[in-house]
């Protein structure tokens, strides 16, 4: 299907669909009946609590609905104001307040993140500090490793602290823009430009200069403790979570509506609604929806979006998931569509909604179902024997040793001894040369003391060493954490 939709979100039932109550902003009735029931099976299935939907075309709200309860314990139904969490939705709001502050000429992309984040800042490893530019932060590309911490309110042994966590992780382990790795703690930098340049709290900024000139009244920043007519976060057990922080709110910490977000969208689409104020240029908007990543220049990371294609049709969007929450938010530029599904519990729904909306609308995907990953093989420049170390934030060294075969990979971290541990998930990503996979030990810190986990190896291999990060992946009742450490090997004169 073209794509060639009319204005109003139609479903074909063989028969004409009854009419129903518009949103304000339609000009147009909006026949939505059996995505109604496709949304309410979803919700069954994965047992969500509450979900709320909008869908913007040609610059209007063509539907925004509420389904389910916000709040179980209280019986409060969902509407498309109800505030949610968004998670990593966050970053592309984040990404446009820091750009209000380029088109003002208060930061420049192109220079190191250091020149504005004083002290703490980008700690170099592998290259050089100032190739790590504010460009590349937003795009995932200074040479940060993944990262991820959350703290509960019903745990009073840590508290969140950005300051610490730039000390301790804003560490270069590849070279600046060789390597795309999506860094929650790249944001929480973002963040902190935000606030030195402006002189005001990230959170008032946000609202004063991004929410409130886009008409984004219900949106703010915080834990949504105290925070009214906001959906709960459960657990995917049912159990309603603690209130929760990051120390990197500039990836993770907004609150908004389904009907907030897609005005948001509506913006990003540059369809200049009355009542919104211009606070970027088109161009601007356009770069931000510009893939900025090594590799295929039609689909990866821009300033603060993926983008891709599914067959002809671009998309831009991110999705957001953490504790309690799981959000999409879906542009598609050609067509003039924006869609916009918030949940507030971790679950497999968002995403089929969000697909069910988009077939409605634009119709199925041209795409076909990308194939099975193929079984891991080494390159043979890869293949061999790799020794060098872990180095962890509080100066700790352990050794690190890496067996590379043709179909399998061997670790050995802590020291001589067999090669016993297997990488599990082994994966060569040819296109990025990077060696990725998991196994069974532990990297002694103070952050992961006493708290189980397993050791996430992500390594670039430049032709002559590989360097990365072993992280730490604290997997608890909650949450699951990412804690890097940086990983540089060289290789082995002759395995033993």
């Amino acid at each position: 299907m073209s794509g060639k939709a009319n204005l109003a979100l139609v479903v074909v039932l063989g028969l004409a669909p009854p009419e129903i109550a518009r949103p304000a902003d339609s000009p147009t009735p909006v026949a939505v009946d059996s995505l109604r029931s496709r949304i309410r099976r979803s919700m069954d299935a994965e047992h969500v609590p509450s979900l709320a939907v909008a869908v913007a075309r040609h610059g209007r709200i063509v539907w925004e609905e509420g389904f389910g309860l916000a709040d179980v314990e209280r019986g409060i139904p969902a509407t498309a104001r109800t505030r949610y969490s968004i998670a990593s939705i966050s970053k592309p709001l984040t990404a446009t307040g820091l750009l209000t502050l380029v088109e003002k000429g208060k930061v420049d992309l192109d220079r190191p993140a250091n020149d504005y984040l004083g002290t703490p800042g980008i700690t170099a490893r592998a290259g050089d500090a100032s190739a790590a530019t504010v460009r590349r932060v937003l795009c995932h590309t200074a040479g940060l490793a993944t990262y991820a911490r959350f703290y509960f309110a019903d745990d009073t042994t840590a508290h969140a602290d950005l300051d610490r966590a730039i000390a301790r992780y804003a560490v270069t382990v590849y070279p600046p823009g060789r390597v795309y790795d999506y860094s929650n703690l790249g944001y929480g930098l973002v963040q902190r430009i935000i606030e030195r340049t402006s002189g005001r709290s990230y959170e008032d900024f946000m609202r004063t200069e991004v929410f409130l000139p886009l008409g984004m009244e219900a949106t703010m920043i915080g834990t949504g403790a105290g925070l009214e007519n906001a959906a709960v976060r459960y657990s995917k057990e049912g159990t309603a979570l603690p209130f929760y922080d990051t120390d990197h709110r500039g990836a993770s910490g907004v609150y908004t509506s389904a009907h907030d977000l897609v005005r948001f969208a509506m913006f990003q689409l540059r369809d200049h609604r009355s009542g919104q104020k211009r606070i970027l240029t088109d161009r601007t908007i356009a770069t931000m929806q510009h893939v900025e990543t090594p590799g295929d220049s039609t689909q990866g990371y821009g300033l603060g979006f993926d983008v891709g294609r599914e067959g002809a049709r671009k998309f831009v969007m991110h999705n957001g998931r953490m504790p309690g929450v799981d959000a999409t938010l879906r542009l598609y530029p050609a067509e003039d569509v924006a869609i916009v599904v918030l949940t507030n519990s971790e679950n497999a729904a968002t995403s089929e909604v969000a697909g069910a909306i988009h077939d409605a609308v634009l119709g199925p995907n041209e795409t076909s179902k990308e194939p099975p990953p193929e079984p891991f093989q080494a390159p043979p420049a890869l293949q061999g024997q790799w020794v060098g170390t872990v180095r962890t934030f509080d100066g700790t060294t352990i050794p690190l040793a890496v067996r590379v075969k043709p179909d399998d990979v061997h670790v050995r971290l802590g020291g001589p001894g067999a090669f016993t541990t297997v990488l599990n998930q082994p994966r060569f990503i040819a296109g990025i040369q990077v060696l990725t996979g998991v196994f069974k030990e532990s990297i002694p810190t103070t952050d992961t003391a006493g708290r189980p986990h397993f050791v996430l190896l992500t390594l670039w291999f430049d032709g002559e060493r590989l360097r990365g990060h072993a992280s730490a992946i604290l997997a608890g009742e909650r949450v699951q954490e990412c804690l890097p450490s940086y990983a540089e090997l060289t290789r082995a004169a002759a395995a033993p």
